[in-house]
């Protein structure tokens, strides 16, 4: 979730080449890569924070050491108080993370009130589709994840205001 958030680049390697592959591309499903047979992961690069960026992840799971039910992951620079530099990625059962970057576009830009960011965290939950599961229905896991978008919204603006004083 987080290489997928921040557009991690892995370096993969074989004998002969070498090839990276952005991180929403490398993951195809769950437990599934692009990893070729003769491949093995090297590297990952992640892109430097923006000064001033602040980040969030926020994750439920049933036992410690599960697998998430639902996370998030947040990260937000801001200009004059408007939240412009924003990335939100979730998962909540589906194959793979996703980047919400079609539902953060219509955020961006504006001044994060608690208003915001229900609003913000309630597009994410409509953006998901997350499988049905006989002991987690879909329903709950995208009710669970409107609530840790938002706690990881809030946590971020928390840390902004916290660094600029």
């Amino acid at each position: 979730l987080v290489a997928v958030t921040l557009d991690a680049q892995p370096t993969l390697a074989r004998q002969g080449g070498v090839r990276t592959v952005p991180a929403g591309a490398f993951l195809q499903s769950a437990m599934s890569t692009d990893l070729g047979a003769d491949e093995m992961l090297v590297a990952a690069s992640y892109p430097r924070c923006a000064p001033g960026e602040v980040s969030a992840f926020r994750m439920f799971n049933l036992r410690h050491g599960d697998f998430a039910i639902a996370a998030a992951a947040v990260t937000m620079a801001f200009e004059e108080g408007r939240a412009t530099g924003l990335r939100l990625g979730v998962a909540a059962g589906e194959a793979v993370p996703a980047r919400l970057d079609a539902v953060v576009e219509r955020f961006r830009g504006e001044r994060p009130t608690p208003r915001w960011i229900a609003q913000l965290a309630r597009a994410a939950r409509e953006a998901v589709a997350p499988e049905d599961h006989p002991r987690i229905p879909a329903d709950y896991r995208k009710e669970l994840l409107e609530t840790l978008v938002a706690r990881a919204l809030t946590r971020c603006v928390e840390r902004a205001s916290e660094t600029s004083t």
